[in-house]
């Protein structure tokens, strides 16, 4: 058992004005990936954006599996997409990179954001040039519901008041719910985060207060998400924020993604006004104790070493004690704790192991899924997984072999009534009430073992009392017992939807698109405005209407 103990003055670390923004989250190259994709693994800013373009073209031209994104090449298209879409603003006229230092990079969005709270009104009627038309909402076959409407990355509910939630969304806004998820808007949509928000967290004793962490920013609203401040001294990708439920003042943040000099674990006593570094390495997640919040969890990777590892503080993260687990080469990881009056001192890790040195996935992570508890606040560990064939925990469908996504989706939430009950996901989600054991055909409550419960891909879980909602890449699903049975849909009004192709009529107001995440949609104004119906399909830059007969669309499904 070690001890960790530091106090790094923010302002001792390297300054910003020195320090180059990079928006892209560096990931290991995927297995099947073509040859000339190293190129962008060995030195991601250095190629020429163009020529990588054109191969990636030549690609999919000549390589049906890729055009379709066949399960085996869906994570190389997804490899070059991320990183060109993470480059493309910032590609000279010499078709190379050309990164702005961390301040230029700040003070680009300060200009940004200033101006546009100060955009003036249009004279014609009285609103902005530009309004949200949706899609609001989206039904499948026969108008029924389809959670196939949104990326959401990030959930946080009021404790004071569960009416009141807060999403963040991967393209970068967020949104505020007053009834559970009924109806969302979006909390000044047009403020620029800085990427998408990968952090969330509500005040638990004052709901308009809430903390956002937004591409490699840390932003703090004191109005409900009216307005937005820069909180300086956080430099680095966000991953988890909590709010001492006993002095809001009391900040504890983790930061970090793969590699990078900026991550660690901060802790301010002044309500983000100043942040000391405690920890200094890639800390995935952490969490407060019930009842005794100056007890903290975290799961993260020293600077120096090569897989996360569990710690321990018990007087609010100034110092660490490590804790062994069952399971060794950790990858990626989230935890959760219990709020029932007979758990408090249960803990619950999903984890990914690394397979044979392997680590793979949008930010990493990829491995052996496991679902370990602890029932004595976090001191010893048992691993609940089970890999017998009828007793399995996890589907063989992508979760089991390969971890899902790696930590680009991963949950786990613990009842707050009780603490046997928990439910964790990958690319499907489970449903356990013999604490992480159980056959996932018996388990499973969404993902691609039940397609029918939710959209694959889980990001995020929030528990308040009887009520849970989990996030996906498809939207929100709500549930007032712990998804005993089925959820519904919770995300009319979310429209961040990312189109990565588009269409429309030339007389009449149809609207066509492929969606990132989400297939392809119409929007027609006999729908009503903000309604859109989901057609099918996968990630794919199409969507044509018939200029002749523009009730007529095609979409191109690769071959």
């Amino acid at each position: 058992m070690s001890l960790l103990t530091a106090c790094i003055a923010v302002t001792d670390m390297k300054a910003q004005s020195d320090m180059t923004f990079d928006p892209y989250a560096r990931e290991p190259l995927p297995v099947g990936a073509p040859t000339w994709m190293r190129e962008i693994l060995d030195n991601p800013t250095g190629v020429n954006y163009r020529k990588m373009d054109s191969l990636f073209n030549y690609w999919l031209a000549t390589d049906i599996n890729a055009r379709v994104k066949t399960l085996d090449r869906k994570p190389a298209v997804n490899f070059y997409r991320r990183w060109m879409k993470a480059y493309r603003p910032y590609v000279g006229t010499d078709g190379y990179i050309h990164l702005p230092t961390m301040q230029e990079h700040i003070d680009k969005l300060e200009r940004q954001n200033k101006r546009t709270a100060n955009m003036p009104m249009t004279r014609a009627a009285g609103i902005r040039q530009w309004r949200n038309i949706g899609p609001n909402t989206t039904k499948g076959k026969g108008s029924k519901p389809k959670d196939s409407q949104a990326c959401v990355y990030r959930l946080s509910v009021s404790p004071q008041n569960p009416n009141i939630l807060y999403c963040g969304t991967e393209m970068g806004v967020v949104f505020k719910t007053t009834d559970k998820g009924k109806n969302w808007k979006p909390c000044n949509a047009l403020h620029n985060f800085g990427g998408p928000i990968f952090a969330l967290q509500v005040d638990p004793n004052n709901a308009n207060i809430v903390y956002a962490g937004g591409g490699q920013n840390f932003w703090k609203s004191t109005d409900g998400g009216e307005s937005w401040e820069l909180q300086h001294g956080i430099v680095g990708r966000v991953n988890s924020i909590r709010v001492s439920p006993e002095n809001s003042q009391h900040l504890t943040i983790c930061t970090g993604i793969i590699k990078g000099e900026a991550g660690g674990f901060y802790t301010s006593i002044d309500g983000g006004r100043s942040y000391q570094l405690r920890f200094r390495g890639v800390c995935h997640d952490h969490e407060l104790q019930p009842g005794n919040p100056k007890r903290i969890y975290m799961l993260a990777k020293p600077s120096d070493d090569y897989e996360f590892l569990m710690y321990v503080s018990d007087d609010e993260g100034l110092s660490f004690r490590q804790v062994k687990l069952p399971v060794s080469n950790v990858v990626a990881g989230r935890l959760a704790v219990s709020e029932a009056p007979n758990g408090q001192d249960y803990v619950y890790a999903l984890v990914n192991a690394s397979y044979m040195g392997m680590d793979y996935g949008p930010y990493g992570g990829q491995g052996k899924p496991y679902i370990l508890k602890s029932i004595d606040a976090g001191n010893t560990w048992t691993d609940q997984t089970e890999r017998t064939t009828y007793k399995a925990t996890f589907s063989p469908f992508v979760d089991e072999p390969q971890g899902g996504q790696g930590y680009f989706d991963m949950i786990v939430g613990a009842s707050p009534l009780n603490p046997e009950h928990v439910i964790f996901g990958l690319c499907s989600s489970y449903r356990s009430v013999e604490g992480g054991k159980g056959w996932y055909r018996e388990t499973a409550i969404g993902g691609y073992q039940k397609s029918e419960g939710m959209h694959p891909d889980m990001q995020d879980i929030v528990v308040c009392g009887n009520d849970t909602w989990i996030c996906t890449d498809g939207g929100i699903k709500y549930s007032a017992d712990f998804f005993a049975t089925p959820g519904e849909d919770r995300h009319f009004g979310i429209y961040a939807s990312e189109y990565v192709g588009f269409g429309q009529g030339w007389n009449e107001d149809v609207m066509v698109g492929g969606r990132w995440h989400n297939g392809n949609a119409v929007m027609t104004d006999r729908y009503g405005e903000g309604n859109s119906l989901y057609v099918s399909g996968v990630e794919q830059s199409t969507g044509h209407v018939m200029l002749s007969d523009n009730n007529k669309a095609f979409f191109r499904t690769g071959v």
